[in-house]
């Protein structure tokens, strides 16, 4: 269609760059002249190009399946500057502007439209997409196809389908990062058999990779203080959970250094401003969860730091990947206990429901076709959860989402495939184990990430830890130890016990006040997750040092719901919970009494209330037992803590 001249004129006229890279009009040449490629590139290598270049050389509408809306927005930022026409259609749009969108595209009056690949599992789509002129499907995160990938995506085979409707003449481009032999060779047979591959290496030569072993969360909490002050620039520090962010993002303004926390959880005109900060290095962090960074267009972002382990080599390659997008140095830091995995264990666990829920499902559908607000209110599930059921089996092909919203049951579809569900959980239980490997390596950590992606080389960084035979130890003086007990005081309210008991010490709450447990208690609910997981962070702030043997919670008439709590408590805090409390006429008593001698307890309970406490820690003393600790979600309005 053009030359490569020709088209660097153009390139310079329009996107202010002199000329492309090799691959990158290799990819281009490739569309120009109506191919189907697979683009496997390092972030930061200008992938957008391949596809926004074309765009405006072809007559009709490049449409771009992209997964996030931060991603979107910046790269509707990018082909604006350059002066292209284009809409995104995404949920946090309203009915009138997704719709205008829409008809703009039908009219040909933009030349690239963004939409979610989720917009395909509505079946209007497909009807929508005929009446628009499409000069090139854009697929990006295409590892999110295959089932082999690390992100896969049911709604992403939506997209092949799409394809396939499509005529052989219009180019596809599937773009990603991240993937294996084995994913690229699953994406190449799904968007067609002769579709061309170009893959570039992995060297990140700028990134300076080191992983830190650390003890507990004290001690990730000074080093990454520290590596702050030193480090140039501003970074993002990726956490496990939205508390963790909101924690460590408190940490650091405690210690005066300019933070703020992003999660999924927030508002999306908050993250909005929050991406603006950081691309505008008015903060020196953004403490978030793995929810930002996609699509984030910063180039200069100079240091990135996990808190945690993420769940597979894929994930961090691709995380660490967006900084020193400049070509200058970034420093990559991971804090290593080995006893993070568990997190991600009890992720990889979770991320599917269990086998009796898509089957009750299953049932449901056989019954009647139904909207997901009506399947909401048949079971008794998190939404989130049964999203992933209904796409699960719209991919095994055992229901159908059609034209009016309803979901419903395909007659002599095929029988679900459970085996499907644990292949997957072990397929996610071998991605944790490879980075965990890549943690404890002593090899060139650069060089393990790239032949895990297939990448094969022997060739070393030079820039790592260990290419240059650095070994990290932290260490933690009394000042600091006192900063971060000063910084957990105002955090956790301590519970300060009024006793002469002196095997009774003080214990910590999550909440000062009792009336949202209050509340939960009186309407006989279970306490949320969440409560768990900020109580446990509150036992470690205070107590992260030291071992206890085992947990009692406070028996009571509905004691269901603390004795449930406790057990989710126990497990994430790795303290054996015993049921050996229980209530009597005077008071309580204990079973196994044998058992406490020489022990260290901790006593579990929704609301601390001293006199309950004091009775308790009295019976273990008779008993023989070494210590107890209260340790409860509040602490009630009439009691102390400090």
């Amino acid at each position: 269609m053009i030359d490569r001249k020709k088209a660097e004129y153009i390139l310079k006229s329009k996107f202010k760059i002199e000329k492309f890279y090799e691959e990158q009009w290799k990819t281009i040449n490739y569309l120009l002249n109506n191919e189907k490629v697979l683009l496997i590139q390092k972030t930061g290598y200008g992938k957008s190009l391949c596809y926004q270049f074309p765009s405006i050389i072809f007559d009709g509408v490049t449409i771009v399946f992209s997964p996030l809306k931060a991603l979107m927005r910046d790269q509707i930022k990018s082909a604006t500057n350059a002066g292209i026409p284009v809409e995104t259609i995404n949920s946090d749009r309203n009915e009138t502007d997704n719709y205008l969108a829409i008809e703009k595209a039908k009219n040909g009056e933009i030349k690239i439209l963004y939409i979610s690949p989720e917009r395909m599992e509505d079946s209007n789509w497909l009807e929508i997409i005929k009446e628009i002129k499409i000069s090139m499907i854009v697929i990006d995160e295409a590892h999110c196809i295959s089932v082999w990938g690390h992100d896969f995506r049911p709604a992403y085979r939506r997209i092949i389908e799409l394809v396939k409707l499509l005529p052989e003449s219009i180019p596809v481009l599937a773009l990603t990062a991240t993937a294996t032999k084995k994913v690229q060779n699953d994406i190449h047979t799904q968007i067609g058999g002769k579709s061309k591959i170009i893959r570039g290496d992995l060297l990140r030569e700028n990134l300076v990779l080191n992983v830190v072993s650390v003890k507990n969360e004290h001690e990730k909490m000074v080093f990454i203080k520290q590596i702050l002050n030193r480090v140039p620039g501003t970074g993002i520090i990726y956490t496990g959970t939205t508390s963790n962010a909101e924690l460590f993002s408190k940490w650091f303004k405690f210690n005066g250094i300019n933070s703020v926390y992003y999660h999924s959880k927030l508002k999306s005109s908050d993250k909005y401003t929050i991406e603006r900060k950081l691309i505008n290095n008015t903060v020196k962090c953004v403490v978030a969860t793995n929810s930002l960074g996609m699509g984030i267009d910063k180039s200069d972002i100079r240091f990135i730091i996990h808190t945690q382990i993420p769940s597979s080599p894929i994930h961090y390659y691709q995380e660490i990947g967006r900084a020193g997008r400049d070509g200058k140095k970034a420093w990559i830091f991971l804090m290593y206990n080995e006893k993070d995995k568990k997190l991600q264990e009890s992720f990889i666990e979770s991320s599917k429901p269990s086998v009796t829920k898509y089957n009750k499902v299953i049932k449901k559908l056989k019954e009647e076709p139904l909207k997901l607000s009506d399947l909401m209110k048949s079971f008794r599930i998190k939404e989130v959860q049964l999203k992933t059921i209904l796409s699960d089996l719209i991919e095994q092909k055992i229901i159908r989402k059609n034209s009016k919203s309803y979901y419903e049951y395909i007659p002599n579809s095929n029988v679900f495939d459970e085996m499907a569900i644990e292949k997957l959980r072990e397929r996610k239980y071998l991605e944790l184990n490879s980075m965990i490997n890549y943690a404890l390596t002593n090899k060139c950590r650069m060089n393990f990430l790239r032949n895990y992606l297939d990448d094969k080389t022997t060739e070393v960084c030079n820039n790592c830890d260990n290419d240059r035979k650095i070994k990290y130890a932290v260490k933690i003086n009394d000042d600091e130890n006192k900063k971060i007990f000063d910084f957990f005081d105002l955090l956790y309210p301590q519970i300060k016990v009024d006793t002469k008991n002196d095997i009774l010490n003080n214990g910590v709450a999550f909440f000062k006040d009792s009336k949202k447990i209050n509340y939960i208690i009186k309407n006989k609910e279970d306490f949320p997750y969440y409560m768990v997981l900020n109580l446990a962070k509150a036992f470690k702030s205070k107590f992260d040092n030291e071992d206890f043997d085992m947990a009692l919670y406070v028996p009571n008439e509905d004691e269901i719901y603390i004795k449930r709590f406790s057990a989710k408590l126990g497990k994430v805090l790795n303290i054996p919970v015993k049921y050996y409390l229980k209530l009597s006429k005077y008071g309580f008593e204990c079973t196994r009494s044998y058992e406490f001698v020489g022990k260290k307890i901790l006593i579990i309970d929704a609301v601390y209330k001293k006199n309950t406490i004091n009775l308790i820690a009295n019976l273990l003393k008779r008993l023989g037992a070494k210590k107890v600790i209260p340790l409860t979600i509040a602490i009630g309005e009439d009691e102390t803590f400090e």
